[in-house]
């Protein structure tokens, strides 16, 4: 990313691509679905953004979620005390891990499984669901580096 400084207390961030292009993967726990949802709509029409509410009935899941987790430049991991208990979480994560594709976010003060305990990630348990919150900003770096 780029940052643009358009005076001398504000900056933003300027893509050098076209972030319509990336797609973004969440994963998440079940229980924190409207939660994760609202970590989906936050990143507005700029990113083509998956969640597996989008899933065809016709599909297999499985297949589907594999097919867009391979398929995504980011994956976002909302972690939370239920999506660390989470076997599907916890393998898309270390999938998003090994593809060198990993962003997390945590929606509470759980502790993070190992070896994602050692990973940095950005703090949205106080988030009040505003894309200028400085929360969710410190969340676009991470999602346009790897865009």
């Amino acid at each position: 990313y780029l940052p643009e400084k358009a005076d001398a207390n504000v900056f933003t961030l300027k893509a050098p691509f076209d972030v319509a292009k990336t797609k973004i993967f969440i994963s998440y726990a079940r229980s924190t679905a409207e939660r994760a949802r609202r970590v989906a709509s936050a990143f507005g029409d700029a990113f083509d953004v998956w969640i597996d509410d989008r899933l065809l009935a016709n599909r297999s899941f499985t297949d589907a979620i594999e097919e867009q987790l391979n398929g995504a430049n980011v994956v976002v991991v909302v972690w939370s005390a239920d999506a660390v208990k989470s076997d599907w979480v916890r393998a898309e994560a270390s999938r998003a891990r090994a593809m060198g594709k990993l962003v997390q976010i945590r929606l509470d003060h759980c502790v993070l499984p190992l070896p994602f305990d050692q990973i940095q990630r950005v703090d949205l348990s106080s988030w009040a669901v505003d894309s200028q919150a400085q929360e969710w900003r410190a969340l676009s770096p991470n999602i346009l580096c790897l865009g």
